[in-house]
């Protein structure tokens, strides 16, 4: 009997990716193979991916298979096999079918350095000297305090940004550094970046107890917590303040991160403010 399909449509594309080339590829070769098809589609892609050991590789798209196999959907022992009989493409978008069937025929012999020599020749971001960053929209080599939120992003988009960037320090200022998000709990989230070579720094002095954020709606609402908070925290913080200073002297390339999007609805604006006219620190937005 055929179980029941993930709720996700990104998590059946996994299955039926897997389908089409069961039994055939690595973990490894599947990311590349999944960031290809991802590459290559017309629409906005399901996944997104990051430089990792001169691969791309996507956080999102592990956890899925992890989740898949705890499941009992796939096995994933040297290789990736789907463990149930399946018609999964007809769930699956009749353009997502055609590229997948695209990529049956270009890489019907399947093997690491094709997929490598492919993917670096289109994409050297990838490759570990990455030569050319224009796919990524970013091309900083500012020397600045950087501030950048998750709302809105996936694992993977959050950390290209940081990539793309060359942010070696990634400081949180969240007081519980916890996140319903994949990614973003302070573990999962450290974990990432260690793999990227970011250093992740949690400092819960400069975060805002959650019984003080409930039951806030509008911007003044927001302008008035932060007002209490640079008066009764942030006044009292200038060793705290100076800890994130010096990471920057040391490193250059250093980014204040917490929830919100929008850094007039973040109690990072203020440190950045603080920052800025104590150190004459520049602040640029991820």
């Amino acid at each position: 009997m055929q179980p029941k399909l993930p709720q996700f449509y990104r998590q059946k594309l996994l299955l039926s990716l897997i389908n089409k080339f069961n039994n055939r590829l690595s973990n490894s070769d599947f990311q590349k193979l999944l960031f290809i098809f991802s590459s290559t589609k017309k629409e906005n892609s399901e996944y997104y991916f990051v430089p990792v050991s001169n691969s791309p590789f996507s956080f999102m798209a592990q956890a899925d298979i992890n989740r898949l196999g705890t499941l009992g959907m796939i096995s994933n022992n040297n290789k990736l096999e789907l463990l149930f009989k399946s018609n999964i493409r007809s769930y699956i978008k009749q353009s997502d079918n055609e590229t997948m069937d695209r990529l049956s025929y270009q890489f019907s012999t399947i093997d690491s350095k094709s997929l490598d020599e492919y993917i670096f020749s289109k994409h050297p971001f990838y490759s570990g000297n990455p030569s050319n960053q224009k796919e990524t929209g970013h091309q900083n080599n500012d020397k600045s305090f950087y501030s950048i939120g998750y709302e809105g992003k996936t694992i993977d988009q959050y950390l290209l940004a940081l990539v793309a960037n060359k942010i070696v320090v990634l400081i949180d200022v969240r007081k519980n550094p916890i996140s319903m998000k994949y990614g973003f709990s302070k573990k999962t989230l450290s974990s990432a970046c260690s793999e990227l070579n970011i250093k992740y720094i949690h400092i819960p002095g400069l975060g805002i107890p959650s019984q003080s954020r409930q039951n806030l709606k509008t911007i003044s609402d927001y302008q008035r917590l932060f007002d209490t908070y640079e008066k009764n925290i942030l006044a009292k913080s200038d060793d705290l303040l100076k800890q994130i200073y010096q990471q920057y002297e040391n490193n250059k390339k250093i980014a204040i991160t917490c929830f919100e999007s929008d850094i007039k609805m973040c109690h990072r604006s203020r440190i950045l403010n603080k920052l800025n006219k104590e150190y004459s620190a520049p602040i640029q937005l991820l």
